[in-house]
């Protein structure tokens, strides 16, 4: 089993074709270390609040972000960044 501190990780990123790559390698990789890695389009179901689960990734204990010139531009992903920060500026 993986490390049990980081038993769960989020994963804020652009919708886009090499990033939606990038995190189908990086979810392999995790799950093979038993790390379950929380992506928006396999967390979230009908009528959940986009809102509340980017409030949700900034609250996170670990987060990767799949950092690329569209996710700069993404005020969804401008979002989560600052969600990120504060949750940072806190601990």
């Amino acid at each position: 089993m993986g490390n049990p501190a980081l038993s769960s990780v989020y994963v804020s990123y652009k919708h886009e074709a090499e990033s939606d790559a990038v995190v189908e390698r990086l979810t392999q990789a995790c799950e093979a270390r038993g790390i379950a890695l929380i992506v928006d389009k396999r967390a979230l179901r009908y009528k959940d609040s986009i809102g509340d689960f980017m409030r949700e990734i900034g609250a996170g204990g670990c987060v990767i972000v799949v950092l690329g010139d569209s996710y700069l531009t993404s005020g969804y992903c401008m979002f989560e960044l600052l969600e990120i920060e504060k949750n940072c500026a806190m601990s």
